[in-house]
This record gives C-alpha cells, structure tokens and sequence, in this order.
C-alpha cells in the first residue's frame, strides 16, 4: 500500500536536507580511512563545516596525519572551532616540519582568541621560516593585536640577547666563540661591556671573536684597545682586529695599520684593506702612496690603483725610485699600480726592459701594459723578438730531446709560434714563460705595428701561459682582437677567464657585450665573468643577457642581480619579481637591493614581505629598498624593526624610514 506525503514540497526539503547530511557525513567519516590523503583532507575539510563539536576529537586525530595537507586542514578546522582546549595542539603544530602546516597553524591560533594563543605565536616567530614568520603577522593582525609585529620583533631581540648572553657564559668554547660575534651584531651598548674584557683572553680564538664582535658594534671607544692588537705576535688576533678597524674606519688608527701594512707578512693586506677603509683625508692619501712605494708586491697595487681615481700620488717619488738601484723594483710596481697616471714617469721605465735582470725586466713589461701607452711600441716589440727567440729555443730543444719525435721547429726567424705536442708543451714551466708571456701582453695593450699578426697565432697556442697573455693582448686590438680575445672567456682555469673578461670589460661596451654574452655559453662557472663586468659596470641594454641567471641559486644569481641593479635596468624588473617568488632563492638580498634600485614603486608590497625574513640581511636589503621606494603603508613595519636585535636592520630601517618620510612629507610652506 503506497502512503502519499500531503506535506507541501517547502515543508519537505529541510527533511530532505537532513538526510542527505546524514548520508553524507557517513561517507565522509569512512573518507577520513582513505588511504589517500586528498580524500582524508577533504572529508576533514567537509566536516568542519558542520560545526560539531563531537567531531573535534576527529580533527585532533588528523592532526597526527602522516600527510601535510591533512594535518593543513586538520589546524584549520581545530581554528574553527574555537575551543580553547585545541590552543596547545595548534602550538604543536606551529612546529610541524612542513611550513603550510606551521601557516594554517598560526591562523588557526587567530581564531582561539586568548592569551595563551598569541603567547604560541609570539614564542614561535623567532624560530620560524620567513613563509611562517609572515603568517603568524596575518594572524596576529586578524586577531586585531595591536603592535603585533612591534611586539614579536622585542621578543625575538630579547631572546637572542638572552640565549647568546647564556652561551658567552656557559657555552663550550666553539659556542662562546659564536655569542662573542653574535653580541656583536646586535650592536648594544651592552655588548662591549662584555667583549672588552675578552680582548685579552688567553684563548685567542675566543680574543679574536670578541674583537670581530666589537667591530659590529661599532663603538668608536673599543679602538683604541683593538689597535693595540696589531702588534701582537698572533697572526690571528691581527687579523682580527684588521677587520673590525675596516668596520670601525676610526682614523686614529692609521699609524699601527700602516705599520702593519707595510710588514710584509700574511696580515699586511688586511691592513691596507683597513686603510682603505677609512675615510678620505690627506692623511690616508699619505698612507696609501707610502704602502705603494714600500709595501709588498700585492699591497703596493692595491694601494696604487685606489690612488688611480685619487690623483694624490707625487709622481716625483717614483721617478726617485726607478733612479736608486736597490728601489727600482719598487718604483716599477708603483708604476704598474699607478698606471695611465704614471704616463709621465714611462721614458724612464723604458730603458728597464733592456735590463739583464729577469725581475727587472718583468717588472718593467707589467708597468708598461698597465700604463699602455703606444709610444713604448717600439721598444715592447724589440722584447717580444728577444723573448720569442728565447722561447723558440727552449721548445727547439724539447723537441729535439722528445723520444717521439716527429716535429719540426719553426727557424729563428720567424714569429708564429711553434707547434709542438701538447705533452712538450706541459714540460715547460709557468715560471720559464712568465716573461714571454709579459711580453705578449703588453705588445697588445700598447698597440704596438704588428701586434695583431703576433699576437693571433699566440691566441691558440698549446700552452695555456702563452694563450692567456696573447687574448689579454688582442683585447685592447679593436674588434676583431676583442673577437679573438672572447675565445679565452670559455676555457682555462677560472683566473685566467677572469683576467681575460677583466681585459675585454675595460674595453667599454663592445668588451662588456662579449663577455655578457659569453655567459649564455659558458660551461663552467660564470662569477669571473660577472665579477669583470659588475668591477667595470655596463650598459642597461645589455641587461637581456643576465635576465636567465636571475633565477638560478647561488652567487651567480646574485651578482647578476647585482648588476641589472647597478645598470639601472627598469625593464628587468618583473624578472627580479619573479625570482623573488622563489622561497628558497640564495639571491633573495641582492634581488631585494636591486628592486630598489631600479626605483619601482610597484615592488613595494612584494618587498616589504620580507621585512619578517628571519635572515638579518634579507631584513636589512629590504629595508633598503623601501628607502627608495617605500610608501607609507611600510611605515608600521619599518617602526617595528627599530626593535630589531641586529643593528645593521635597525640602521637600515631607521634610514628607510627618514627616506619615505621625506619623500611623502609636503615641502615647508606648501599647503
């Protein structure tokens, strides 16, 4: 017998509903023993919506899931709920090895709304990812806590203080070691107070750490005590108190680092560094044209090429040098260092390339190269016959005592260079071919009558000393020279690809674009070809061929971002943007710094991202981009920052904001 509902069909669909939630939901329960992860995520999900509270029992048990995603919805769903019994599980899962879980965990903890919460997220912003460390920010905004970032930045500061202030004090040795240079870092008052007394320990490893931490804190008054290390007898302690003086650029100083400048010991090129370092007055000039007369071979071109650009250098002093027997080889190098600068002092370096010493003469071909001039032409090029003939001899005569055979030499006369198998070549020694090769060079770089027809068989030659020299000396020959010179970008050991790029870099824009584009080519490692180019800078139309390392990990990623920052390549933007989506790219700080440069505004939201990062110096490079163009929706986060434990975020953030400040705020009288 078939009963007919008389209910009307509005009466009967809450019936309906009813039961299709039932059946539903029991096959969203059985879903919850799927062995796919989707399906348990997904009738996890389902469930939350219901609203039952006799389903959280459900959600805890997800939450132990061996899937991320179904732990993912399992926080989201114990958010839901509110109950403040799911507060410490939420905590745990704001430790979950997977950072979508620590995310949905930190918002899930907005939605519990008590003390013990946010307790949970201020604790963990410190110890998190930059993917978290920004969605624990969403959540403590969507919660409506005032100064959320304010106060998770004061935690984080207080807590590294305490946890390296506890390790300076109780930690082994290679932990003290660390809080000595972590205290540093953050730059407090308070910090050297601590490390002063550790200058004089009798561990010098702990001594040097705690000199390299007061150079972070950049107190001018630890100066003085860290100048008086410079003539201790550790070769350590020196070093480390070279590199915090670079930091501390404290005049004061100059005597002792000129001391040790010119010592002529491993420490001494840290010293000139340090000099360097310090700001520009006559004083350092001084320094620096002394360092170049009677410093070592690496620190005397040091100097001599920042007193290039300086112009300070009494040339009169070197003439002296080349006239006094035991200084010529002194005089020779601050030629070499001073180069083109040095144009006047070339009649009386000439005569040195006749010299019977090997030292001399080497010395005068590496000065001439650099002062490149043509008029020295003539008398490079009668080197370069003397020095071929000499090398014409000495594979004469491997040939001939070479049991194989079967090669003849070219005759005395000739100039192309003799091709002799490669394992002849091998026997002869760097050393033996350092003056040919000089000569080689400095034929090209003076553009000496034939140095192309010389130099071009050269370019190919077996031996990788003689092939170096030649396309270093074509790489001042015009365009077909620079084409022959490209060749060396590709090949050899990293020094000398670097040298040759360096060679073509200072050629201008057509030696710029050759090395650029040999990087789409290039199977080894490209950070010498970079390291040329950003050395010499270049033209933003060349930007196209840096675009593709953007993207890559690594340094090479990060000095072409680098570059297309200093070329000001505003076209590159959205490359850079893209790569910055990367979580884990290695370039994040240079990207951020580049952005900056290039002046786009748009670029500010993305960047003020990762003002949370939890690396200090992504911090700070984003800082720094926002002083270019930040708005004043970054001016709550930068106030926060000033709160940072590391100075240089502090610093960086504090002069970011002054930057926007002055940009947003109308001029003086204006209405």
């Amino acid at each position: 017998m078939r009963i007919r509902s008389r209910l009307p069909f509005p009466l009967l669909l809450p019936v309906v509903l009813a039961l299709t939630s039932c059946k539903g939901r029991d096959a969203l329960l059985a879903d919850l023993q799927s062995p796919r992860p989707e399906e348990r995520a997904h009738a996890v999900e389902k469930l939350s919506s219901h609203g039952r509270s006799e389903d959280l029992v459900l959600f805890t048990q997800a939450a132990k899931d061996v899937a991320a995603m179904v732990r993912a919805e399992a926080a989201e769903a114990l958010g839901k709920s509110q109950d403040p019994r799911v507060v410490d599980l939420l905590g745990e899962l704001l430790e979950d090895p997977d950072e979508s879980v620590q995310a949905r965990a930190a918002m899930a903890l907005a939605e519990v709304k008590d003390g013990k919460s946010k307790g949970y997220l201020t604790q963990q912003y410190a110890r998190r990812g930059r993917s978290t460390r920004l969605a624990i920010l969403q959540a403590l905004k969507h919660a409506n806590v005032p100064g959320g970032m304010t106060g998770v930045v004061s935690a984080e500061s207080k807590a590294l203080w305490e946890s390296h202030l506890r390790a300076l004090e109780d930690g082994t040795l290679a932990e003290q070691v660390g809080a000595a240079e972590a205290l540093g870092r953050s730059g407090r008052p308070d910090a050297a107070t601590r490390l002063l007394p550790l200058i004089r320990d009798s561990q010098v490893v702990l001594a040097a750490a705690a000199v390299r931490g007061l150079g972070e804190v950049g107190d001018k008054t630890a100066a003085a005590p860290i100048t008086a290390l410079l003539d201790e007898s550790f070769p350590e302690l020196r070093e480390a108190a070279s590199t915090a003086l670079v930091r501390l650029k404290e005049a004061s100083a100059l005597p002792a680092l000129l001391r040790l400048a010119l010592e002529r010991t491993p420490s001494s090129l840290l010293a000139t560094n340090a000099v360097l370092a310090l700001p520009r007055t006559k004083e350092t000039d001084e320094a620096l044209c002394t360092i170049m007369l009677d410093g070592a071979r690496k620190e005397a071109l040091a100097a001599g090429r920042e007193m290039r650009t300086r112009g300070a250098c009494p040339l009169d002093k070197v003439v002296d040098r080349l006239g006094s027997p035991k200084d010529v080889l002194s005089g020779l190098h601050a030629v070499q260092a001073l180069g083109p600068v040095a144009k006047s002092a070339l009649p009386r370096v000439l005569p040195f390339l006749e010299s019977q010493d090997p030292g001399v003469r080497l010395a005068a071909l590496e000065a001439v190269a650099e002062v490149a001039d043509p008029s020295a032409g003539r008398a490079v090029r009668a080197v370069v016959d003397t020095e071929l003939a000499g090398l014409r001899g000495l594979r004469t005569d491997w040939v001939k005592r070479d049991p194989k055979g079967g090669v003849a030499p070219t005759s005395a006369g000739q100039s192309p260079p003799v091709r002799v198998p490669a394992e002849i070549v091998d026997d002869l020694s760097a050393e033996q071919l350092r003056l040919p090769a000089a000569a080689l060079r400095a034929l090209g770089a003076v553009r000496a009558d034939g140095a192309f027809a010389l130099l071009t068989p050269f370019a190919e030659d077996p031996h990788p000393v003689l092939r170096t020299a030649a396309r270093l000396g074509l790489a001042s020959l015009g365009d077909a020279g620079r084409a022959l010179a490209a060749q060396g970008l590709l090949e050899g050991d990293s020094a000398a690809r670097g040298a040759v790029a360096l060679a073509l870099a200072e050629q201008g824009t057509a030696g710029q674009k050759l090395v650029l584009e040999a990087l789409g080519h290039a199977s080894e490692e490209r950070t010498p070809l970079l390291a040329a180019v950003l050395t010499t800078g270049a033209p933003k139309d060349l930007a196209p061929a840096l675009e593709p390392l953007v993207g890559l990990d690594g340094l090479e990623a990060a000095m072409a971002a680098q570059l297309l920052g200093q070329m000001g390549a505003s076209d590159s933007a959205e490359v850079l943007l893209r790569a910055l989506e990367s979580p884990t790219t290695g370039a994040r700080s240079e990207l951020l710094r580049a952005l900056g440069l290039l002046g786009d505004e748009d670029a500010a939201e993305v960047i003020a991202n990762d003002l949370c990062h939890d690396l200090p110096d992504v911090r700070a490079a984003a800082a720094e981009a926002l002083g270019r163009v930040g708005t004043s929706e970054q001016l709550e986060s930068l106030t926060a920052l000033k709160g940072d434990y590391y100075r240089r975020v502090r610093e960086a953030s504090e002069a970011a904001l002054a930057q926007i400040q002055a940009r947003e705020s109308p001029p003086q009288g204006a209405r």
